[in-house]
């Protein structure tokens, strides 16, 4: 299989990988065992976001909700894609809601109705918001209006700038591009939360927005 790399989110020690299948545009996301939890770093060390992989599936381990999940083997990096080529050729999600409802979470008897866990959206004016957990690292959050609804995400993406104080606070990204995923498992409190976990502040943002191109569900 041929895969564009999507998102490289932080997902406790591993990176949550994920992108599209370039023969049909689907998302796979490449997990280590048939649990779904993350891949090393170490392992994804020489890939980069836009990247084209090249791989052979082991095995394919979807869990309850997540019908993305694969095994990969012998990855290897092939080439690079445009951010042109794929907002604008294989298209972005553009869903009435965001996993199916307009809360930042997905309660658990849900789950087996969603037919995806990933999304692509442009979003038009996220806020930043930062705060500092217990242990004084810092969480970032965006909060921004998608199809009329109020969302507020936590921030996963890896190389979304990261401060240890509150300075991005009020920080405004205008016509970015999200890429939004559902945690993998849950919450003693029965939910699973939703995450940005990549964030395209595109370079050549007039011309993407103009030609943006959106997609059908994947799995209809």
């Amino acid at each position: 299989m041929q895969m564009c790399v999507l998102t490289m989110s932080s997902k406790g020690d591993g990176i949550c990988l994920s992108g599209y299948n370039l023969d049909n545009g689907k998302w796979v996301r490449i997990v280590s065992n048939k649990k779904g939890d993350a891949v090393s770093r170490d392992l994804m060390k020489d890939v980069n976001i836009l990247d084209v992989i090249e791989f052979d599936i082991d095995k394919y381990v979807p869990i309850r909700w997540s019908k993305e999940n694969v095994i990969a083997k012998n990855i290897k990096v092939i080439g690079k894609k445009s951010e042109y080529e794929i907002f604008c050729k294989y298209g972005i999600d553009n869903d009435d809601l965001l996993f199916d409802d307009g809360k930042c979470y997905v309660e658990e008897k849900n789950l087996p109705n969603l037919n995806k866990t990933l999304m692509m959206i442009n979003v038009k004016n996220a806020i930043i918001k930062t705060k500092l957990d217990s242990n004084e690292e810092c969480i970032q959050y965006m909060e921004f209006k998608y199809n009329e609804r109020d969302y507020h995400l936590k921030i996963t993406d890896l190389s979304f700038p990261y401060t240890s104080r509150d300075d991005l606070t009020g920080t405004i990204l205008e016509n970015v591009i999200v890429v939004c995923s559902v945690q993998g498992k849950l919450k003693p409190n029965s939910h699973c939360y939703k995450f940005a976990c990549q964030i395209f502040d595109i370079k050549d943002k007039q011309n993407i927005i103009n030609n943006l191109k959106y997609k059908c569900d994947a799995y209809e």
